[in-house]
């Protein structure tokens, strides 16, 4: 009887909206609680960010090409979530300036995204493994940060550059946590940013194909127990 549940089910997947999950219906929360989000920031203010261009680090992260400041000090969640929502001021008030760079014309694929995490991340495309970014090319995007952070008091901010080969997301994303979530409720921004908006939905690919491969993987599953 499961068998039919599921087929059907599969069937559901495919032909309804196929292939596509319209990502201004995802939601982007609690993946942290609030206790966790702050214990996670301050792990890594104590371990430093410009750790990650470090190889003796644990969180050397071979990606990371440019680090810029620091974290600033945080003592609870309320200051974190007002130091977030700032950081997201700052993508905002800055983001039609970065626009020309953007991928495919430029070579900006993510800007200021994930800000939960507690500094400003930018990802670079990488096209090959021999790809390079004169430190004239990273300052003048940095810059732009900088002068949009001045404005809002905030000196020495953190800004994370990194290169990257994914080009599903253009723009930024965003994951959010109890608190700042709950602040949100008057906000319906997208979670889901794109440097071009068509007015077109933004889909994931095969969202309902892997939905029926994880299907099927679990008849299988079942099977094997029976």
């Amino acid at each position: 009887m499961y068998k039919i549940i599921v087929t059907l089910s599969m069937l559901l997947i495919l032909f309804t909206n196929m292939g596509s999950a319209n990502f201004d219906d995802i939601e982007y929360v609690d993946y942290y609680t609030d206790e966790r989000a702050l214990s996670v920031y301050l792990g890594l203010k104590n371990e430093k960010i410009s750790s990650f261009t470090n190889p003796a680090s644990n969180i050397y992260d071979p990606n990371v090409i440019k680090v810029y400041g620091e974290l600033p000090e945080i003592e609870n969640t309320g200051q974190l979530v007002s130091y977030i929502y700032t950081l997201r001021d700052i993508r905002a008030n800055s983001y039609d300036k970065i626009g020309p760079d953007f991928y495919p014309e430029g070579d900006v694929v993510l800007y200021g995204y994930n800000t939960a995490t507690g500094y400003f991340a930018i990802d670079l495309y990488r096209n090959d493994n021999n790809t390079t970014y004169s430190d004239e090319e990273i300052e003048k995007i940095y810059n732009i940060v900088k002068e949009e952070a001045d404005k809002n008091g905030i000196e020495n901010i953190p800004v994370v550059f990194r290169l990257t080969n994914n080009i599903d997301v253009v723009g930024y994303y965003d994951v959010n946590f109890g608190s700042l979530d709950e602040t949100l409720e008057d906000n319906k921004e997208t979670n889901i940013s794109d440097s071009k908006d068509t007015g077109e939905d933004r889909s994931t690919p095969g969202f309902g194909a892997f939905l029926c491969l994880m299907m099927l993987a679990f008849v299988f599953y079942k099977d094997r127990l029976l």
